[in-house]
């Protein structure tokens, strides 16, 4: 794979919405993963699923997404999310906005499940982005990003496969910049200033 050409990888971009950031207590109510090959979001149909939470949802974390434990009463069980999503992970190159609190979420969730999940190289799109625009002083925001490349949020609530859906889509314009002007040709190249 390290060798691969950018333009022949495959990309899994992810995102999830948490109840909190602890996840030996908080839970994950809602994930998306849109896969797309190189620079192009291709004919694979994206993952999303809203999860039935195991405890009461905080205020805080309503404010953030929007999600009630009503809403989620008929959701599933992360139990039987979970094997679906970390199949679409396979042969695949993570991409996610920060992504250490949604893949802590996921390891420690599938070793209380019992699912297997094997580790995948990853793209943080934040480091990237400290790459692509030095000048920034810190690491953006997923909507500062869009703001830079002109790419609008759909209205409505926020939610994982709507983030997921932007996180590829904010790649794919830095790697095309990074491409343009030859720093990125393989994978290798891009793991090595964007990868986790």
């Amino acid at each position: 794979m390290p060798s691969t050409p950018i333009i022949k990888a495959r990309f899994l971009a992810i995102d999830m919405e948490m109840t909190g950031l602890d996840p030996t207590k908080d839970e994950i109510i809602e994930v998306a993963a849109v896969p797309f090959n190189g620079l192009k979001i291709g004919d694979e149909p994206a993952f999303y699923s809203e999860i039935q939470p195991e405890r009461n949802i905080p205020s805080e974390s309503k404010a953030i997404h929007g999600l009630h434990g009503k809403e989620l009463s008929n959701a599933p069980h992360l139990e039987e999310v979970l094997p679906q999503l970390l199949e679409m992970f396979y042969n695949r190159i993570l991409v996610a906005h920060g992504p250490d609190a949604d893949l802590e979420f996921i390891r420690v969730k599938a070793r209380i499940a019992g699912v297997a999940m094997h580790e995948r190289p990853t793209i943080d799109t934040s480091s990237l982005a400290a790459v692509v625009f030095p000048n920034w002083e810190k690491r953006p925001s997923l909507d500062e990003l869009l703001a830079r490349f002109e790419l609008r949020r759909p209205k409505g609530k926020h939610n994982a496969l709507t983030d997921a859906l932007l996180t590829a889509r904010v790649f794919m314009k830095m790697l095309a910049g990074l491409r343009a002007s030859d720093r990125v040709r393989t994978v290798s190249d891009l793991l090595r200033i964007g990868g986790k």
